[in-house]
């Protein structure tokens, strides 16, 4: 099975509450954490990590919290996984050359895996935050999965 860790499903979660919920644009920890019923120490430790990679963008004094960094139609799913894990890869094989590997020359597949992490990491790229932030019926989801590969 295919996960993404705990704390990147709650970043999504947190970043998509943000998007839809944009006034005000300035959003507490503690007012995130009631929204989403995520613990504060959680939300805490998500918020400081998306900081640290340049989603959102902190800001202090008594009405401080946190902002979107950026315009969530061009956030995509892939860089908020990869902000919080790193960059995507199915297999080491899809991340590493291959020629690294100790299997590689009985490997039958190996070959195979770069070229189906690239196309998982399309249709993650095709998603926005703008499109999690929607209800799952909203068409902008289904157009950007059904969109050919860039």
């Amino acid at each position: 099975m295919l996960r993404i860790a705990r704390l990147t499903d709650h970043a999504i979660v947190l970043l998509a509450h943000m998007t839809r919920h944009r006034l005000p644009c300035v959003h507490a920890a503690t007012a995130l954490s009631e929204a989403t019923a995520l613990p504060l120490p959680t939300v805490q430790k998500v918020l400081k990590m998306l900081a640290t990679a340049g989603l959102v963008d902190g800001r202090r004094g008594a009405m401080g919290g946190y902002v979107l960094a950026m315009d969530p139609a061009t956030v995509t799913l892939e860089a908020i996984i990869a902000a919080m894990e790193g960059p995507l890869a199915l297999t080491a094989c899809a991340s590493t050359h291959t020629e690294g590997c100790a299997e590689h020359a009985h490997c039958l597949v190996g070959d195979h895996w770069p070229l189906i992490n690239d196309v998982v990491l399309s249709a993650l790229r095709r998603v926005t935050l703008l499109d999690l932030s929607r209800p799952a019926s909203h068409p902008s989801l289904r157009a950007a999965l059904a969109a050919s590969p860039a």
